[in-house]
């Protein structure tokens, strides 16, 4: 039996949790901690879990105020996230409470599949004067090459929240 397990991502972070209650983890590179269940709090973690994370929820603000520095003519911006991951709609929430400031007008692109994302980029598209900020995730991540050729095909400037 191992002393302690760590977990890279919020997925082996889940898996690991369900296998154990009493075994130390500490997980890295996890978004958003305290909304995916694996912290009471960043303070006091609680539990058998600890580590690190690495954006917090308002990183979506600052994407989306990346996004106006980058193409200040983009009225609108889609922020294509995964739903069903809790840091994805975390950041989601924090980019939809600055578009007022920032003056832009924020639409959720929620895509679980590369046919959700080809569907739902395609069809913001079809609007003039956008943008795109593109949630960091595994959906996203194992479709980055078809994101980008959707944004380079519909002249869609992008912020990506990973490489």
């Amino acid at each position: 039996m191992p002393d302690v397990m760590v977990a890279s991502t919020n997925q082996v972070t889940r898996i690991l949790q369900q296998e154990t209650r009493t075994i130390p983890i500490v997980f890295a590179f996890v978004g958003d901690p305290v909304g995916s269940g694996f912290a009471a709090s960043l303070a006091r973690p609680g539990k058998n879990i600890t580590g690190f994370a690495n954006f917090e929820n308002s990183i979506g603000g600052k994407w989306l105020e990346l996004c106006k520095e980058i193409a200040p003519g983009a009225e609108r911006v889609g922020f294509v996230f995964n739903p069903d991951a809790a840091p994805n709609v975390g950041f989601f929430h924090a980019a939809e409470a600055a578009a007022p400031s920032l003056g832009k007008r924020l639409v959720a692109l929620a895509v679980r599949d590369a046919s959700d994302i080809e569907h739902d980029i395609t069809a913001f598209a079809s609007k003039a004067e956008g943008g795109l900020v593109v949630a960091p995730h595994a959906v996203t991540l194992g479709n980055r090459k078809l994101i980008i050729e959707l944004a380079v095909q519909h002249r869609l400037p992008a912020v990506y929240g990973d490489r």
